[in-house]
């Protein structure tokens, strides 16, 4: 998925196409997957209002349907984190990643750093450290090197910020 290469404005494209089809075609289990993972895409770009929408739309999922509830719950947390709700945001993101099975490292590894930065955001400098470590273990185990690149990134400025 364009997400994991760092190409944003192309994920955004291709999930809101399959957005479009399942809604036509009114499937709705899926539809609430992309509704999810077009929300986090839409907070990575400073889009949170618009993110908030398919926040709402995910809400919908099943309490079961863990992968719809841990993107969900991490949308929201990057929304509140992008409002200065730092506690609430910290909250949602650590559950939002202790909530992910390990069924796709791809997407825990993601979501590790997604808690990395909300984490960061909250002034929370020696836990963002720890969440990108693990994120960029979960990457090199799936021998991810994009996304290892961009957790690399993540660590440089978590680095830089502390001097």
């Amino acid at each position: 998925m364009e997400r994991s290469a760092g190409d944003l404005g192309r994920a955004e494209t291709e999930l809101r196409r399959g957005y479009a089809i399942l809604d036509a075609v009114g499937e709705r289990n899926y539809l609430l997957g992309f509704a999810a993972d077009l929300a986090i895409v839409l907070c990575q770009m400073g889009r949170y209002e618009e993110a908030a929408g398919f926040v709402q739309v995910a809400s919908e999922a099943l309490p079961g349907d863990l992968v719809v509830q841990s993107l969900r719950r991490m949308a929201e947390a990057m929304i509140r984190s992008a409002e200065g709700r730092h506690a609430e945001a910290v909250a949602l993101a650590t559950e939002s990643a202790d909530l992910m099975p390990e069924v796709d490292l791809i997407i825990e590894g993601d979501l590790h750093l997604r808690l990395a930065e909300v984490l960061l955001d909250a002034g929370l400098h020696a836990d963002a450290e720890a969440a990108a470590t693990e994120a960029l273990g979960l990457c090199e185990l799936k021998g991810n090197t994009v996304f290892a690149a961009e957790v690399h990134r993540f660590l440089a400025t978590l680095h830089g910020r502390r001097e």
